[in-house]
């Protein structure tokens, strides 16, 4: 199975979209302030990846592709999440291997969420439209929970943004994490 962070993998073709993955991974409280490369938490990763790849074979897919990882600390929660896909080409030959072309250090989850994961979250998790994401993230919002504490009025300044839609993702982010 291919795993990759990129959204459409060198020498591939995708064949057939599936869906989203997801899975949230509650940290154990001796994991929370520990450096990311532990194995407590490299193990914790492994086990995350290993059922998006199962939710990705029961759907019928040979990829998961556009694979985000998103530190919540504050609620000792980990989420990963993905896009299961069928595709051909690119030495799929349905072997677990990572595409190292795209650099993935996903065990580093301090990392900072840059602007493709933050899109990438909203769209997946609040259920907003690409546009929508792009114009939340260019307002200054960078994660669940800066939506999460966002006055109803500051979202509603985002393009795009009226006030049902600045209800529901606000409630659908506190909902996730937890409040």
């Amino acid at each position: 199975m291919l795993i990759t962070l990129s959204e459409n993998p060198h020498g591939t073709k995708i064949k057939k979209r599936l869906g989203l993955v997801r899975k949230a991974l509650s940290l154990p409280e001796e994991a929370l302030g520990l450096p990311p490369k532990t194995s407590l938490l490299e193990d914790l990763f492994d086990e995350g990846l290993d059922d998006l790849v199962k939710q990705v074979a029961a759907r019928g897919g040979n990829a998961l592709i556009g694979l985000r990882v998103v530190p919540l600390p504050e609620q000792g929660v980990v989420l990963l999440y993905g896009e299961a896909v069928i595709v051909s080409g690119g030495g799929v030959d349905g072997i677990r291997h990572v595409d190292s072309s795209v650099g993935l250090d996903a065990r580093d989850l301090n990392e900072e969420i840059e602007q493709a994961d933050a899109v990438s979250l909203f769209t997946s998790v609040l259920a907003l439209s690409r546009e929508r994401a792009v114009a939340l993230y260019s307002a200054g919002y960078r994660n669940l929970k800066d939506v999460a504490d966002a006055d109803i009025r500051d979202l509603l300044k985002v393009p795009g943004m009226n006030p049902t839609i600045a209800r529901r993702v606000k409630e659908k982010a506190r909902r996730v994490l937890g409040r």
